[in-house]
């Protein structure tokens, strides 16, 4: 699903439509994917690239109002393209920081493990 996206976002960009009225639904996909975006919470992981794409739909949306409709959806391909990177980033660093805490864990349950053999050894020489 995401390749057709990408693809008719390039579509969009090297192919925009002359026909007059804003770009209805390149700006819906664009909001669509800034919506998925803070959905994974990119404003937390990825809050530089988050705003990036804020402002290029912004930008978008600006245009069409202007209606200078192949600029809107150039740019409404950018915010598209922009947030599916932020969302990839997001999730690639929330990742990292759920690996950090499960390192975190497991060190944590290896010296229990380890505190654990010692005591069970201390016992045995005590029944010996």
């Amino acid at each position: 699903m995401r390749k057709i996206s990408i693809i008719f976002i390039l579509g969009l960009l090297i192919f925009p439509a002359c026909a007059g009225g804003p770009p209805v639904e390149e700006l819906s996909i664009a909001k669509k994917a800034l919506e998925t975006a803070r959905d994974v919470e990119a404003e937390t992981y990825a809050l530089e690239d988050y705003r990036a794409a804020e402002r290029s739909l912004w930008l978008a949306e600006k245009e069409a109002a202007s209606n200078n409709r192949k600029r809107a959806v150039k740019l409404s391909a950018i915010a598209s393209l922009q947030a599916d990177y932020t969302i990839a980033a997001s999730k690639w660093k929330k990742g990292e920081e759920e690996l950090a805490k499960a390192r975190l864990e497991l060190e944590q349950l290896k010296k229990e493990v380890e505190r654990a053999k010692i005591l069970l050894e201390e016992t045995r020489r005590e029944f010996e």
